[in-house]
């Protein structure tokens, strides 16, 4: 079984929600989807559209913003767990 098989069968699974009910499929899931159709195309030897890879290239920047915000939250959580740990262990060592 292949990677990209494995890759759309999950991109399928977390697409459709219970009781047929279509759900906003992730940005990392529009973005695997969009390059394994790439993938095929370019193995079926046809021309990919260059409008197809610039909105392929606008998905992968806004995954990066946001992926670099989620980086920041979870640096800005962890220092706060730190200060927390420190202020509860102060506390208990008196």
């Amino acid at each position: 079984m292949s990677k990209w098989s494995l890759v759309s069968r999950s991109v399928h699974r977390s697409a459709v929600a219970c009781e047929g009910e279509q759900v906003k499929m992730s940005e990392v899931g529009e973005v695997t989807l969009s390059l394994y159709n790439i993938s095929n195309h370019k193995s079926s030897k046809d021309i990919v559209d260059v409008e197809r890879l610039l909105e392929i290239q606008k998905k992968l920047e806004a995954l990066d913003v946001n992926i670099d915000r989620l980086e920041s939250g979870l640096e800005r959580m962890f220092r706060r767990l730190i200060q927390t740990r420190v202020s509860l262990l102060n506390i208990f060592s008196l």
